[in-house]
């Protein structure tokens, strides 16, 4: 990955980074460690550290939800990352995704505005812009019909806070990836990454409806370089999708077999059944608790396109989109290293 060269002013100053034990989150940490900045990252009490250690980072344990958190981490900042939110489907408690995506991002605007920082760069998502119904939408686009899910709604709310910031002289810029791919990326039961492994290892991919839906779909290292060069570049105040090629379901599934030179069975699942299954996964999960593997909104999400435009980026950053084999191929290359070290 091509980092954005700049100077580090050496005034003792940090970079405060929140979210960095997600996907993105890990992959920044390591590109703002090899620009040589200080960093502070605020992590959740009891949240896996292994991997973001090292000279120059200090660990600082606190939730978004709690404003002494936000502002015991900000001493000695300039500039801020925030990426931290909860991203899931469901919860058993919907206010949580207020608490967190909401609240905290109050909670690091205010901080930053008493610390007077030089700059905010905050991690939105297209999801809070909404479907695109068969065309390629950009930053303009807003969903105004109720959203899928308590994620994209606190997602849209935490955005109108940002908006309302710059409005009143904050430094602050906003990123909205796409779906994100590339290597490290599993865990997530519904990701890319989870699709991709699926992909890469069988000769059928179950999927709910057609798969013609089309989606952003984005390589991790231009995600991470597009927030750099939204530090760097991006306009106070302004949006900027951070997205990749627009591409089906059925068009991945046809271009990974040709890579493996194995065909693999793209098998629709009726998306009939498959809300019923998730009807049911929800109504467990409100019950008893413990993980829902499959949620209403979600396969609503699965029913629409998913197709964005990141000409903004390009123009004002320099963002740049990796083509689709090539993002494929490295993902699918880290996917047999990691199954082959597992054995």
């Amino acid at each position: 990955m091509s980092i954005p060269k700049r100077d580090v002013v050496s005034s003792g100053l940090s970079v405060l980074v929140t979210g960095a034990t997600g996907f993105i989150g890990r992959a920044l940490v390591e590109a703002l460690k090899a620009q040589g900045e200080a960093l502070r990252l605020l992590l959740r009490p009891g949240s896996d550290a292994a991997g973001l250690e090292g000279p120059g980072v200090t660990i600082c344990r606190g939730a978004l939800e709690d404003p002494a958190a936000a502002y015991q981490a900000m001493k000695g900042c300039r500039r801020v990352y925030h990426l931290g939110a909860l991203v899931a489907p469901w919860a058993r408690d919907p206010s949580e995704f207020d608490r967190v995506n909401v609240d905290g991002t109050r909670h690091i605007l205010e901080a930053a505005a008493s610390e007077g920082v030089e700059r905010v760069v905050y991690t939105s998502t297209v999801m809070a812009l909404g479907p695109t119904f068969g065309r390629v939408a950009d930053e303009t686009a807003a969903w105004r019909a109720p959203f899928f899910n308590d994620y994209a709604r606190t997602k849209a709310r935490a955005q109108e806070i940002v908006d309302r910031c710059a409005t009143q002289d904050m430094n602050v810029v906003a990123v909205l990836p796409s779906l994100v791919y590339g290597p490290g990326l599993r865990g997530l039961e519904h990701s890319a990454g989870a699709f991709l492994t699926r992909m890469a290892k069988g000769t059928r991919f179950p999927f709910p409806g057609s798969g013609q839906g089309r989606v952003s779909l984005a390589y991790i290292d231009d995600i991470v370089r597009g927030h750099l060069l939204a530090m760097e570049k991006g306009r106070r105040g302004e949006r900027y999708i951070l997205g990749g090629v627009n591409v089906t379901v059925r068009d991945v599934v046809s271009l990974v077999a040709t890579m493996r030179g194995k065909p693999i069975r793209f098998a629709a699942i009726p998306i009939g059944i498959v809300r019923m299954m998730a009807t049911l996964e929800e109504l467990k999960g409100r019950l008893i608790g413990g993980k829902v593997r499959i949620t209403r909104s979600g396969i609503e999400a699965y029913t629409h396109d998913w197709a964005y435009s990141s000409e903004k980026a390009i123009r004002e950053l320099g963002y740049a989109i990796t083509p689709l084999r090539e993002g494929l191929a490295k993902t699918m290359r880290w996917l047999q290293s990691a199954r082959t070290s597992a054995v």
